[in-house]
């Protein structure tokens, strides 16, 4: 046996004895010893390309965890992959950059990569751990009991903010609007949809709710609860599911004109979502749509749903209900070198948020007071199911761009 060939064999052999099982191989003549010799000891995986050979190498690798229910060491991978593709196209000429500089360069990038990767980590099991714990809807768990007190908070608190004095009989606020952050946004909507309902249920006091005239959301978080609450709730029926879309039609409004009219006015309580593209957990408002609009009964529902789908009988595209908030997006890019790393809590400081777009923002909707003399009702136009108002229910898209939006909703 030849020097070579009696090399291959004992690494070969020191391999298995660490565990190693699979071998990735492109076999050509200075690399035949190795080859034959883990040919004979492990299952070997032939491919003509270095770099596919690479990638193929790291699939295996993972693969070989997902195996026996190990996690996946995904830093490993990554830096493994970056430093395949670094090597693959760097530039090495005579009178060059040494390899030296740029291994240099690499450690510093996965430097950088790790200790965002710690950030991002950090911040998102927070987040989500909090999500996991609010949006428990089983009864025996610990957290339930926690969800509960916290929704009864918020939910007295709004109350006790718009509810009249017993001297006077007025309300110590002439109008209550509602900021909610992050998961706050979650929580605050399921106060509101518990004061509603109480107040359907002549618990409290239509004018107090009337008070109520907005709803400001940033950074929100709703869209993900949203999802996770109703992964976590696979059985609810289809009934519940209308009821609620009909609630949020009915009590909210994604016009700022709203804010014109009188409180009583039923023309619904205005939400607007503020959001950062480069915030991990806010987007837009999406998957909140409704047939209905504020000012229309709970019972017409099944009614306004059936008008719809006989208006747009015959129409190529399907009908989904209106997104009943306003989004206002950030208009730029925010710089990734200015301010933190994650902007999720930097929307109090920003002035877009406090002075929007067109001269409209949170602060023109906090400053906003009951109107004397109210103009015509919008909404007015809109209920009754008039030919030319029905747009203003729903929009129209393609069968397949309208099943996603149903089943997100």
């Amino acid at each position: 046996m030849s020097v070579q060939a009696t090399f291959a064999a004992t690494l070969v052999d020191e391999w298995v004895q660490g565990g190693v099982t699979d071998a990735v191989v492109c076999p050509g003549s200075r690399s035949t010893p190795l080859a034959v010799a883990l040919a004979a000891r492990l299952r070997t995986h032939v491919r003509l390309d270095e770099r596919s050979a690479g990638f193929f190498a790291l699939g295996l690798f993972a693969f070989s965890f997902l195996a026996v229910g190990a996690g996946i060491p995904w830093k490993g991978l990554l830096l493994a992959y970056g430093a395949g593709q670094l090597a693959a196209t760097l530039p090495i000429v005579p009178g060059g950059p040494s390899m030296g500089w740029w291994a240099l360069g690499f450690a510093l990038a996965a430097l950088s990569f790790e200790i965002g990767r710690a950030i991002l980590e950090s911040f998102i099991t927070d987040f989500f751990g909090d999500v996991q714990i609010y949006t428990t809807h089983d009864e025996n768990s610990e957290f339930y009991a926690l969800r509960e007190k916290i929704l009864d908070l918020v939910a007295q608190t709004i109350g006790g903010m718009t509810a009249a004095t017993a001297a006077d009989g007025h309300s110590p606020y002439q109008r209550v609007h509602v900021l909610a952050h992050s998961l706050g946004s979650t929580i605050a909507m399921d106060a509101l949809m518990r004061l509603y309902d109480l107040k359907e249920q002549g618990l409290y006091d239509s004018a107090d709710f009337s008070r109520i005239r907005s709803f400001v959301t940033f950074g929100s978080s709703l869209e993900k609860t949203k999802y996770f609450f109703d992964i976590a709730n696979p059985s609810q029926s289809l009934s519940y599911v209308q009821w609620r879309n009909d609630a949020y039609g009915v009590l909210f409004a994604d016009r700022k004109e709203t804010l014109d009219y009188a409180n009583g006015a039923n023309e619904g309580i205005f939400w607007v979502n503020y959001w950062y593209f480069k915030d991990p957990v806010a987007n837009a408002i999406d998957s909140y749509r409704s047939f209905l609009v504020p000012g229309d009964s709970l019972g017409q529902g099944a009614e306004i749903r059936a008008s719809v789908q006989q208006a747009t009988k015959g129409d190529a595209d399907d009908a989904v209900g209106r997104i009943i908030c306003l989004n206002e997006r950030h208009p730029g890019i925010i710089n990734p070198f200015v301010g933190r790393f994650i902007p999720h809590g930097d929307y109090l400081t920003d002035d877009w948020f406090w002075g929007g777009s067109e001269d409209f923002g949170t602060l023109k909707i906090v400053m906003s007071r009951d109107a004397a003399v109210a103009p015509a009702p919008h909404f007015a136009n809109v209920r009754g199911l008039l030919p030319g108002s029905k747009a203003m229910r729903y929009e129209l898209m393609p069968a397949d761009e309208a099943k996603w939006h149903r089943d997100r909703i």
